[in-house]
């Protein structure tokens, strides 16, 4: 982070389980997600969803960081958690600065059929 001069890094795909806050240098904390005993489906900066609200001294800062399904979930999935994505944003207060960060129903590979101007031809095969 000090290398490319970032004060917030949003990950997707973290596999750690539970939710913690942990010191990883002098200057950096990473806060971080996942469920309760799989290694799958985690975010952090630095549920599918974490929200962390941090203080200034001019303002205040809402992080969402979100991990979304894939396109090929299921209809219901995807609306369950727009839903919730939806909640969660309309829950920041309005005179906060909020940031959304995440992964919104991305598929990684060299199939650039689903969406060429997005994907190209250049992607990796998963």
């Amino acid at each position: 982070m000090c290398r490319y001069h970032l004060d917030i890094l949003a990950l997707s795909k973290v596999r750690w389980t539970g939710s913690r806050e942990k010191q990883i240098d002098n200057h950096s904390t990473i806060l971080y997600s996942g469920t309760k005993s799989r290694h799958e489906q985690g975010t952090a900066i630095l549920p599918k969803i974490l929200v962390e609200r941090f203080t200034g001294r001019q303002a205040k800062l809402s992080v969402v960081v979100y991990y979304a399904p894939t396109n090929v979930a299921e209809d219901e999935t995807k609306e369950e958690f727009n839903h919730t994505l939806q909640a969660v944003v309309n829950n920041i207060p309005e005179h906060d600065i909020m940031c959304v960060l995440g992964n919104l129903y991305n598929i990684v590979g060299n199939n650039e059929s689903h969406c060429p101007q997005a994907l190209g031809k250049h992607g990796l095969c998963a």
